[in-house]
């Protein structure tokens, strides 16, 4: 029932006399919550951007620091923990062990500024004391033991992070851990991202040595990311290609270490520059090489392409290029030929000499290759564009039998070498679109693709491309090729190539879910894929009342909340969570579930980092507006749902009340204050990912990080219904029931909030009225300059 009745005597009620009638929940602040956020930030494509994770943090946790810290480090190994149950590849944990080690010593540090002396000591001992790294049964499997030694040697590293960080004594970690520290502990050192960056300007080999040591667990890998991405940055300004083809080589090598850069940079970070220099690629038809710079160019939009595949970005991510920009051009048409009544007479002219230097024989029916004069006349970004033209005519030549199958296939090979081996991406998404049975054409495609697929030879160089190459089209390859031995199962030359490509299909960290995983979230029981949501929100809670016992984390991946809202969409998933939290609230668990809710709702996405980034690109000079998707999110349809007074007035008062009590969770924990502040620490900024343009960001700048949601439909809203949806959430001490719950005020200036008593033995929080100084504010002095070389690199 409303918690008051609305006023008599008027015909109808606003939203903001709905809204004040409804008084709120105790707010439960445990885990649970912070797990589905990093869930959803470390299950795919990184989403760690640290200002929109400090206005996280923030908002939930307002001056509880002890809480703040205690379950960052719970929560982050709890989502290491749920990803080795599930059975992930180590490439993919290669991303959560790299956060625990790297990136979450440096959140700690950032925070840490605030804290009296000893304090980041004492919490992360508190922590520690809750981390458990054998949740596996020790004597079930091999597999099970390795998983615990993951997680302990996980635990290691953390603390050999935070003590190279000083946020502690290693012995006053180990005395809580209930081990020795190791006998032999290398010391390491604090790299400074400012001098890496100037060593691998001067000896762009450092590059390669760099890239080697990303996949170490000792808390560099935010400086080393940070310098990676400035030399880039670098090198395109001063448009060094040959360096640049460096490294690139060294990164599309290693594409899981994308995973651990993107953790400290935006992919528009790396892409804008990159996509910029390949669109302003200048080809000088009198320069007496032209292989060299086809190789840069190669090497370069092959790391491109390789971003690109493995977390299948928006237009918003990879940055803000016009339509007929190259980039833009290619991969919208990459798999698409071009009829030849449609090329231009350049075009013609230019498919004309690449048919010529691969096929063309001499007298002893050898090809002449491909010469300058071949690459003279045709600039590398009008090849990329006629690959699949160019497979297309390849296939009928030899139709028609007008190219013999030996010529295609020696012809084939040059396309192997590194300066053209990109263009196997064209080529092969062309085959895979192609269709097997209206053609007549199998037996040449199928020669044309072991070819290509499984050379007989290739070069060193060439094989690390290749292998990267092949992990991009590896999947819908291999697809097409089941489709081909599904309708001709007597064929015994289908399925080498596909065991060939299975072995590349695990290279993508999109946020979908695989198909087996779709089928199976489609065929739960009850419900289907609204069945498999239910279910995640009822385990949720569940295990949030179990947040004081060492359990398993809940088997829980945001992927499917992803596949829930791209198939049944915004209005239908919100319905289901809507549903569970008024069941959940007849069950008393119904501030459990709130928190549950308001973490799936606020979990971070990528489109909203892609917009928390569009500042940042105005440097490369791509002004045109940041795409914005038509999908309306859940906070949307949750706001749309409560301005709507009329159909408030029509339902059941339980709706009514979770509608309410969850917009005014979502709207707090999205919230973002006017200017956002962090402590001063030791720390240099440029292990973080956030610049000195960062802090200076306003408020109406910022809303855009929180949720995709427009400024036009920010303003939309009544500010007597947003007073009351605010009021009821003014609460005091004596309204939370949680050890670890904090109390809310969105009256008051979301920095200037009350003191709090730290309290080292485990208690809850004590709050008092008075005003909170620097010293107290775990986000004061963002604003302030903390730039520069805090630390030499030896």
């Amino acid at each position: 029932m409303l918690a008051k009745t609305p006023p008599l005597g008027k015909p109808d009620f606003s939203t903001a006399e709905i809204a004040s009638a409804v008084d709120d929940l105790p707010i439960t602040n445990s885990r649970v919550g912070l797990y589905a956020y990093l869930n959803a930030a470390l299950g795919a494509r990184p989403l760690t951007d640290d200002m929109s994770l400090f206005n996280y943090l923030h908002a939930k946790y307002q001056n509880d620091t002890q809480s703040l810290v205690s379950d960052l480090i719970i929560s982050s190994f709890d989502v290491l923990a749920n990803a080795l149950q599930q059975s992930q590849s180590q490439n993919h944990i290669l991303c959560y062990r790299s956060f625990i080690a790297n990136k979450l010593p440096l959140l700690i540090t950032t925070l840490s500024g605030s804290f009296a002396p000893m304090t980041s000591q004492v919490y992360i001992q508190m922590a520690l004391r809750r981390v458990d790294v054998h949740p596996f049964p020790p004597l079930s499997s091999e597999g099970d033991t390795a998983k615990n030694e993951v997680l302990k040697k996980s635990r290691q590293d953390f603390v050999q992070a935070c003590v190279m960080f000083q946020l502690g004594d290693g012995q006053a970690f180990h005395s809580v851990m209930g081990e020795p520290p190791a006998q032999v502990t290398p010391r390491v050192t604090r790299y400074n991202r400012q001098s890496l960056t100037q060593q691998c300007i001067a000896n762009i080999h450092r590059v390669e040595e760099l890239a080697r040591e990303l996949e170490g667990m000792n808390g560099n890998a935010g400086a080393i990311s940070g310098a990676l991405v400035d030399t880039i940055q670098h090198l395109y300004t001063a448009k060094e290609t040959m360096s640049l083809r460096t490294v690139c080589n060294a990164l599309s090598r290693q594409m899981p270490l994308m995973d651990v850069i993107f953790q400290y940079a935006q992919p528009a970070d790396v892409l804008s520059p990159l996509c910029s220099l390949l669109n302003e690629w200048t080809h000088d038809e009198d320069q007496s090489e032209f292989q060299p710079p086809y190789e840069e160019f190669a090497s370069i939009l092959l790391l491109v392409l390789a971003i690109n595949h493995r977390y299948q970005l928006t237009e918003a991510e990879f940055g803000t290029f016009l339509p007929d920009t190259f980039i833009m051009r290619f991969l919208s048409s990459m798999s698409s030929s071009i009829p030849t009544g449609a090329l231009d007479d350049d075009q013609s002219k230019q498919l004309t000499k690449w048919v010529q230097g691969l096929y063309a024989t001499d007298e002893q029916g050898e090809t002449n290759g491909i010469s300058d004069e071949t690459m003279s006349h045709c600039p590398p970004q009008s090849f990329y564009l006629l690959v699949p033209t160019l497979f297309e005519q390849s296939v009928q030549a030899c139709k028609l039998m007008a190219l013999d199958i030996n010529t295609l296939k020696g012809g084939l090979e040059f396309l192997l070498e590194p300066f053209l081996l990109p263009s196997l991406i064209g080529g092969l998404s062309w085959a895979t679109k192609h269709s097997w049975e209206d053609h007549g054409d199998s037996e040449i495609l199928l020669q044309m693709l072991r070819k290509l697929v499984q050379p007989d030879s290739i070069s060193g160089d060439a094989k690390a491309m290749h292998q990267t190459i092949l992990a991009m089209v590896a999947r819908s390859l291999a697809t097409s090729l089941q489709e081909l031995q599904r309708r001709q199962p007597k064929r015994k030359d289908v399925f080498p190539l596909i065991e060939i490509l299975q072995s590349h299909q695990d290279s993508q960290r999109s946020g979908k879910g695989s198909a087996v995983e779709l089928a199976e979230w489609c065929a739960t029981p009850e419900g289907g894929l609204r069945a498999t949501v239910r279910s995640i929100v009822r385990g949720l809670v569940r295990w949030s009342g179990q947040g004081s016992i060492n359990t398993m984390a809940y088997n829980y991946k945001h992927q499917t909340i992803t596949v829930a809202l791209d198939m049944l969409g915004a209005d239908e998933v919100l319905a289901v969570i809507l549903n569970e939290l008024i069941a959940q609230t007849r069950a008393g668990s119904g501030s459990a579930a709130l928190e549950v809710a308001t973490a799936i709702i606020c979990a971070p996405s990528p489109l909203s980092a892609a917009l928390s980034q569009a500042n940042a690109l105005m440097q490369f000079d791509q002004a045109t507006p940041l795409p914005i998707s038509p999908r309306r999110t859940m906070r949307q349809v949750l706001r749309a749902r409560l301005e709507d007074n009329k159909e408030l007035l029509r339902m059941e008062t339980e709706r009514v009340e979770a509608l309410v009590r969850l917009g005014r969770r979502v709207e707090a924990q999205l919230a973002i204050p006017a200017q956002l502040t962090m402590p001063m620490t030791n720390l240099d900024l440029g292990d973080m990912n956030i610049t000195s343009a960062d802090m200076q960001i306003t408020g109406a700048d910022m809303h855009m990080t929180g949720d995709t949601t427009t400024e036009s439909a920010t303003a939309a809203v009544d500010p007597d219904f947003a007073a009351a949806m605010d009021q009821s959430l003014q609460m005091d001490a004596t309204n939370i029931s949680d050890p670890n719950a904090m109390s809310l005020d969105m009256s008051n200036d979301l920095f200037n909030t009350q003191d709090m008593n730290f309290d080292l033995t485990g208690a809850s929080q004590q709050h008092g009225n008075g005003q909170m100084s620097n010293e107290d504010d775990i986000f004061a002095g963002l604003e302030m300059d903390l730039g520069g070389d805090d630390f030499d690199f030896s």
